[in-house]
């Protein structure tokens, strides 16, 4: 019979005699176990010795040190990698956008950042000049790109960019308000309603010492010749700045008739013909449409980070094929003269509108 069996029949008092001495002899046992084992716990515990102590410190410190060279190397690691993203890789990733150490004189006199903007100026600004950009470092990873733009009226504009880890952010209201109220160039018949003309008659009472830049629309779509003749025969009277092909979501896109505000160097031309002529009172009809096509074909080829944020609507691409199929159409204008000087531009019969931008008072 099992031990737990006896000892229930002994708690019950069921057990014969012979099985209640059995049972009472496991429990001396186990009472005699008991007073063996509290003894043993109060015995004392075993010296150590010096030397032991010594190894054990000793111990303690190598693990102290190696917990120590761990965290600085963990630390010391993460730090070389802020530094690289900081100088190396963020950099790196920044001069895709603009970068004033690729100036190369042989090549070319500008870096492809500035010769994009430059472009811009001339396809969307009619009334400013592209003068050049800088940069410097504002942040973990972020320049501040300084652009320089010279208005005709002796306006002088410097729109900050941001640009961090490669991406561009022209969010800049000052760069935003130097584009013209594009909706004043469209082509539209002259209207004669009664008061419609008092911007006319404004312009009619200005002196000579007054010049207007304004917008000018025609009442038909004409072509590059068309234009080209028309700024001859008001030569010395009207100074047109741009034609005006089109416009697109508040943006005008234009082909500047005016030479640039900075040069790039005949051999940009090499790739891009026609691209730059310090002497563009010689071109043809034909070079002004080659002129055109190399600029937008530029953009293409390296002022995507640009012309997206200018109009993300007309890309180079879209604009090259809309040249390939129909050439160069233009709905208006935009110049500079005095009040009499721009009404007379309602003799030559193809205008229909001119609205005033600005006007300034001509000093020299």
């Amino acid at each position: 019979m099992k031990f737990e069996e006896l000892l229930k029949r002994y708690q019950d008092g069921t057990a014969s005699a012979e099985e209640i001495a059995a049972v009472e002899e496991e429990l001396a046992k186990a009472r005699l176990i008991e007073e063996f084992l509290a003894a043993q716990d109060a015995l004392p515990l075993p010296k150590v010795s010096d030397e032991a102590k010594t190894q054990m410190k000793s111990v303690q410190r190598t693990i102290k040190r190696r917990t120590r060279g761990v965290a600085l190397a963990v630390v010391s690691a993460v730090l070389a990698l802020l530094l690289l993203l900081q100088f190396v890789l963020l950099p790196l990733a920044n001069r895709r956008v603009f970068d004033d150490s690729d100036y190369n004189p042989d090549p070319r006199y500008l870096s492809e950042y500035e010769m994009s903007m430059d472009i811009l100026t001339q396809i969307f600004l009619p009334f400013y000049r592209y003068h050049g950009s800088d940069k410097s470092t504002t942040g973990f990873g972020q320049w501040t790109v300084y652009n320089a733009f010279w208005g005709l009226n002796g306006e002088y504009a410097t729109p900050e960019f941001t640009v961090t880890a490669g991406r561009l952010d022209t969010a800049s209201e000052e760069f935003f308000w130097m584009f013209p109220p594009v909706n004043t160039v469209d082509i539209t018949d002259r209207y004669q309603q009664e008061g419609y003309n008092s911007g006319d008659e404004a312009l009619a009472r200005l002196d000579d010492s007054i010049e207007v830049a304004a917008s000018v629309s025609f009442n038909r779509v004409l072509t590059l010749e068309e234009v080209l003749a028309l700024r001859e025969a008001y030569k010395g009277e009207v100074e047109v700045y741009s034609a005006v092909l089109d416009w697109r979501w508040n943006r005008p896109i234009q082909l500047s008739l005016e030479p640039n505000a900075i040069g790039w160097g005949e051999a940009v031309n090499e790739g891009y013909p026609l691209m730059w002529s310090w002497n563009q009172k010689d071109f043809t009809t034909e070079d002004w449409h080659q002129h055109f096509e190399s600029q937008l074909r530029y953009l293409a080829d390296h002022g995507e980070a640009l012309w997206r944020k200018f109009d993300e609507y007309s890309s180079p691409e879209k604009m090259l094929a809309k040249l390939a199929e129909s050439g160069l159409t233009f709905k208006g204008l935009w110049v500079v003269g005095t009040g009499e000087a721009i009404l007379s531009l309602y003799d030559s019969g193809v205008v229909g509108d001119v609205w005033g931008q600005s006007a300034y008072i001509n000093l020299y």
